[in-house]
C-alpha cells in the first residue's frame, strides 16, 4: 500500500465480503470491517492447522457430524440396534482380549518353564564338562 494506511470502515458492509465497494465509498478486502482479517488478509479467528486436521471449518464439520450421526443412528435404530448394545459389545470384546491375552502369556510362561527344566540342566552339565576338558 505504498506506506499509506487505508481507512477501514468498521460498519457492517456486505460488499466487503466480496471485495467490492460499500455504499459508504470505502473499498474493502475480503473480511475487512468485521475484525476477522489481520495483516496480509490472514484470518485471526481461524486456525489453519485445526481446519486442516478437521477437514474444514469447525462449525461446518460439527454440523456435518451431527447430520451424519443422526442418519446413522436412525438407520441403526431401524435394525433394532440400541446404543447400550454397542457399548456392552465393546466391553465384552475388551474383556475377551484381556482374558485371552493373559491366558496366552500364562501359556508362554508355562512352555518356557517346561523347556527350561530340561535345557538348563543339560547346558550346565555341558559347561561343566567343557570346563574340565580345558584344564
Amino acid at each position: 500500500m505504498n506506506g499509506r494506511r487505508r481507512k477501514v470502515n468498521a460498519g457492517l458492509c456486505l460488499g466487503s465480503l466480496a471485495g467490492r465497494r460499500c455504499d459508504t465509498g470505502f473499498a474493502h478486502r475480503r473480511g475487512e470491517g468485521f475484525g476477522i482479517a489481520g495483516r496480509n488478509g490472514e484470518s485471526k479467528m481461524a486456525n489453519p492447522n485445526l481446519e486442516r486436521f478437521l477437514g474444514g471449518s469447525p462449525i461446518g464439520v460439527l454440523i456435518r457430524l451431527v447430520v451424519v450421526s443422526f442418519l446413522v443412528g436412525l438407520l441403526l435404530l431401524m435394525f433394532g440396534v440400541e446404543p447400550w448394545d454397542i457399548v456392552a459389545s465393546l466391553q465384552r470384546l475388551a474383556q475377551r482380549i484381556i482374558d485371552d491375552g493373559l491366558a496366552d502369556f500364562r501359556q508362554v510362561g508355562r512352555t518356557l518353564l517346561t523347556g527350561a527344566i530340561i535345557v538348563v540342566p543339560i547346558w550346565l552339565v555341558i559347561r561343566l564338562l567343557d570346563a574340565r576338558k580345558s584344564r
